[in-house]
């Protein structure tokens, strides 16, 4: 059972209560979760119960809705019951619509009508009058008792109600083993039988059983807490910790099926005949090819006159001498779900009739098949809604019901429970080429919750996911028997993808800067995504290089990084994602670093009154200065100019005695000469500016073409700029 709500804006959670008094006190269960949904425990009691919710957004936590009564059971049951009796008249096959949500059935069968049943005389549950079944499919076509140590217990998860009929004729113990009349369910010859259904909502548990603690709809509990009554009523405290056995899972309302007379078949004493017409069908849906083939084949033969039963063997050798497999059946037909390897291997098997005395008949010739793997479920679709971190997947389950008895259509999905996957993109693939078992990122046991017959949800918190592209495949978990095959895969996208700018603030403003997605996007180019000013929006004149594939590119600005300058990303809507979503810009800015070193290619230089060349020095800071220099004070001097933001700029230099004057500029006027002589030579800051407004702002450096009288030249030797 689900609670639901419509999402909250911003929330990042949401907080649930349940409370079997409307009070909210000590007692109370109290859960939370990341998605607007929340699956009611097995640990809550059956009954009217109360629940609210309120959302959480980090510490905060918003007004509690509005109390709202639900009752933990189904006020629902089981539509369209039929009764199929074989051709014989001897096998009481029912079926029945799927209700959303169930895991299994409860079958009952009674002499007496089922509203007489609570008279003092009426017969007693476990009887041969009165009697229950459990199966997980939508129909019950009981299989026989097992006999002997050969024989195993039937397939299908119906091995608590396997039947066999009452000939009331003592068996011949020297015609082989005899029947079993005092084990399982017992019909009797033409007596009338009514029958009824209801369907079970249960925990998938690998330790249980559907028929473990099936009496009654109070629930099983060990070391819960849970106070038994004198009646038997099992009351569970709102709020326990969960038991260490799952309870006996929510029951719907009953449905009656009618009712039906089993009849004695002709000739049912006489030597029965081999079975003829053995024959392995796909048992494909309707609307599927002919050739396609279930997950289990579906063995069929024709019926023999006055066969009460018939016997199964299968097994790896052609001659059937140690049978992997021995089962009994009134159909005439079996579909072991879940009993048979997914492997291309040869299976050889063959059927015996059987009459009222336990006489068989030999072996019909042997017959062989190989099996094909092919799931009962398919992916429908998967979802993530982003605003709210919920993730929805939808699978759709085949059908099958009998149209006759012995003439069953399968495969019945109405499984025990059913395993959902999420894996990356490509990896069941990468997983088979590489015969290794997959990499699973999430996965999840359920019940399979249904908006509607056959197509079955579940839902999680998205957040447990990174952003990108996924792969999710779901299979069926029978009560018996291995797991079947798993569906094809089919595509969940989470998160829609985002670019981002990937430097730290203070970054060289010379280096290029890398621009990732968070997945494989398309539709990229120096328009789309642009790196721009954060102040104003402005965008950065560079160019936008690929270097890998739809994932990452690097950006280089024409002249440099301005120093100090804080940067953002901006990605138009052609950028998309490979399902379809539009891409967005990270939050947030990253800033350019302050120093703008001389071998940095954020300094512009200009040469025409003399080129520029590195010189090697320890003491300056990247180790390197740059020189120039100007014999006269005449034409066109040459320059290093950075631009910056910040209030105010250190010039760093090297001084000696060769040094000539260095002219500095800011925003194109002068603002200093500085003489560079010294006696000996090293690098230090040599002008420092007043404050100044914040905001951009240019520094050029230039050579003034004049000396001091001691100085032996006129160089000019520039090692970084520093904005503050």
């Amino acid at each position: 059972m689900e609670l639901a709500w419509s999402p909250v804006a911003g929330a990042t959670a949401y907080q649930v209560q349940v409370s079997d008094t409307g009070l909210w006190g000590a007692g109370t269960y109290t859960a939370t979760t990341g998605v607007p949904r929340f699956a009611a425990p097995v640990t809550l009691p059956h009954g009217d119960l109360v629940w609210r919710v309120r959302a959480l957004e980090g510490d905060e936590r918003g007004a509690w809705s509005a109390a709202t009564e639900f009752t933990r059971g189904w006020d629902a049951m089981p539509q369209d019951p039929q009764t199929h009796l074989d051709a014989n008249g001897v096998l009481p096959a029912v079926s029945w619509a799927p209700v959303p949500g169930a895991s299994f059935y409860e079958v009952e069968y009674s002499r007496v009508p089922f509203d007489a049943l609570d008279e003092a005389d009426a017969p007693q549950e476990g009887t041969l009058d009165h009697f229950t079944c459990y199966t997980s499919h939508t129909w019950l076509a009981p299989y026989g008792v097992s006999i002997g140590q050969a024989l195993e217990d039937p397939p299908g998860g119906e091995e608590a109600c396997a039947f066999v009929v009452n000939s009331g004729e003592e068996a011949d113990p020297d015609a082989g083993p005899s029947s079993p009349f005092e084990m399982g369910g017992s019909f009797v010859w033409d007596t009338q039988y009514f029958w009824r259904v209801r369907a079970r909502d249960g925990a998938v548990d690998d330790r249980a059983s559907i028929a473990d603690g099936s009496a009654a709809c109070t629930g099983v509990w060990v070391e819960s807490g849970a106070v038994v009554e004198s009646d038997g009523k099992v009351t569970v405290p709102v709020g326990m910790d969960p038991p260490e056995y799952a309870p006996t899972p929510d029951c719907s309302r009953w449905v009656d099926g009618g009712s039906f007379t089993p009849t004695v078949p002709d000739g049912w004493r006489d030597e029965p005949t081999v079975p003829t017409g053995l024959r392995v069908e796909p048992a494909a849906e309707p609307t599927s090819s002919p050739a396609s083939a279930s997950d289990t084949p579906l063995f069929r033969w024709d019926p023999v006159p006055g066969a009460l039963k018939y016997r199964v063997s299968l097994g790896r050798s052609a001659d059937l001498r140690d049978p992997v497999h021995v089962w009994e059946t009134h159909a005439t037909g079996m579909l072991p779900l879940g009993a048979l390897p997914d492997k291309d291997l040869r299976t050889y098997w063959t059927v015996q009739a059987c009459n009222g005395n336990a006489r068989c008949s030999p072996p019909a010739p042997v017959r062989s098949f190989t099996k094909r793997a092919t799931s009962t479920t398919t992916v429908v679709r998967g979802a993530v809604d982003d605003r709210y971190r919920l993730g929805t997947l939808r699978w759709s389950v085949q059908g099958g019901a009998p149209a006759a008895a012995g003439q069953l259509v399968g495969p019945a999905p109405q499984a025990k429970g059913y395993e959902v996957q999420v894996l990356r993109a490509g990896e069941v693939a990468a997983a088979e080429r590489a015969e290794r078992p997959p990499v699973v990122a999430l996965s999840a046991r359920t019940d399979g919750v249904g908006d509607a017959a056959r197509e079955l949800r579940w839902t999680f918190d998205s957040s447990e996911l990174a952003q990108g592209q996924y792969e999710w495949r779901v299979r069926a978990l029978p009560e018996v028997g291995e797991p079947l095959a798993w569906s094809a895969p089919g595509p969940l996208d989470v998160g829609a993808p985002v670019l981002t700018l990937a430097a730290r603030s203070g970054f060289e403003p010379g280096a290029p800067v890398a621009v990732t997605a968070s997945e494989a996007v398309t539709g990229v180019d120096g328009t789309s995504v642009q790196v721009v000013v954060a102040a104003s929006g402005e965008p950065v004149r560079g160019t936008l290089r690929p270097t890998a594939a739809g994932r990452a590119w690097t950006f280089t600005p024409d002249g440099g990084w301005v120093a100090g300058q804080a940067y953002a990303l901006r990605v138009g809507t052609a950028v998309v994602d490979l399902a379809g979503k539009r891409a967005s810009a990270a939050a947030g800015t990253v800033t350019a670093g302050l120093q703008v070193d001389s071998a940095s290619g954020a300094l512009q230089l200009g040469s025409a009154g003399g080129a520029w060349t590195t010189v090697p020095a320890s003491d300056a800071v990247g180790k390197s200065f740059l020189r120039t220099s100007a014999k006269a004070p005449l034409g066109t001097p040459s320059y290093a100019q950075a631009r910056f933001r910040g209030t105010g700029v250190d010039v760093l230099a090297c001084r000696g005695p060769r040094a000539g004057v260095l002219r500095v500029l800011l925003d194109g006027r002068t603002a200093a000469t500085v003489d560079l002589y010294q006696s000996y030579s090293s690098c230090g800051r040599v002008w420092r500016s007043p404050a100044m407004t914040d905001g951009p702002h240019a520094v050029r450096l230039q050579p003034t073409g004049t000396r001091n009288a001691r100085s032996t030249g006129r160089l000019l030797d520039v090692d970084a700029v520093v904005a503050r």
